[in-house]
């Protein structure tokens, strides 16, 4: 997976890992955002759908990871996210536009 993601080296990629096994060949490449999680996989995930459709228009992707960080001590205690921030820029997300 990782020589396929290099092969796009200019473009920010968001990678989410699971667990406590360490990907440095992830973790290292250029213009990624890696988050890393340990925490029950469900809560994980209805806690980044939360904070995203709260956050995406005013915030940049990394603000948005940092304040994932900060929700989950509320919501459990045995839970670890770690960010890895390898990006030039801070990327925001954008609205699709409907095509006619």
């Amino acid at each position: 997976m990782t020589e396929k993601l290099a092969l796009i080296p200019d473009v920010a990629k968001l990678l989410i890992t699971i667990g406590t096994i360490q990907w440095k060949s992830i973790e290292e490449m250029s213009e990624s955002l890696c988050v890393t999680y340990k925490a029950k996989l469900q809560l994980f995930v209805d806690t980044v759908l939360k904070v995203l459709s709260k956050r995406w228009q005013t915030l940049d992707l990394i603000s948005v990871m940092r304040e994932l960080q900060r929700t989950l001590p509320h919501m459990v205690l045995d839970y670890i996210v770690t960010i890895n921030d390898r990006l030039s820029s801070l990327p925001r997300l954008q609205k699709a536009v409907k095509e006619p």
